[in-house]
């Protein structure tokens, strides 16, 4: 039989209540990131995942208020976008967006940048759209082709 001194129920009342803490504290993070209305700082919310369980894009933002509405309006932003198999394909990061949860898109009226292996489009203003897996950059678009793009049969004329 097991004797329990002061400092020993102390300490472990002190673990219980640690570890109840701490519950606490992710579970409103959570409830806040996933559908209660609040601000958020250092939000990280999946966007969707694809059919084998692997997250196919998530949004991450430095500050986010999340509306009672649904929409999330986020500043510093950056969406990342995963291939079936969980690897990196596109980056997109930009001032600000607002999201709809429900429609499951985002816009913006700000500077943009996104990044795929190989070419780099910036522009001010965007909309994207989950559902179609199509982002369109509104204004002063640029795209720059890095990393031997130039070189490829897409980019060469036909000659014959």
């Amino acid at each position: 039989m097991r004797l329990w001194t002061n400092k020993s129920v102390v300490a472990y009342l002190f673990l219980i209540s640690t570890a109840f803490s701490m519950c606490v504290v992710f579970a409103q993070t959570t409830n806040e990131a996933i559908g209660l209305a609040g601000t958020v700082t250092g939000l990280r919310y999946p966007l969707g995942y694809h059919d084998n369980g692997q997250l196919k894009a998530q949004l991450k933002a430095e500050k986010a208020n999340v509306q009672e509405n649904g929409q999330i309006y986020a500043t510093n932003i950056t969406s990342e976008f995963f291939t079936v198999e969980g690897l990196l394909d596109i980056t997109m990061t930009a001032d600000d967006c607002i999201y709809d949860k429900q429609a499951k898109m985002a816009k913006s009226e700000n500077n943009v940048k996104v990044d795929k292996k190989g070419i780099v489009i910036t522009g001010k203003g965007f909309e994207w759209d989950s559902n179609e897996q199509m982002v369109t950059i509104l204004n002063n678009v640029k795209v720059v082709l890095t990393g031997g793009m130039m070189k490829s049969n897409m980019l060469k004329g036909k000659r014959k």
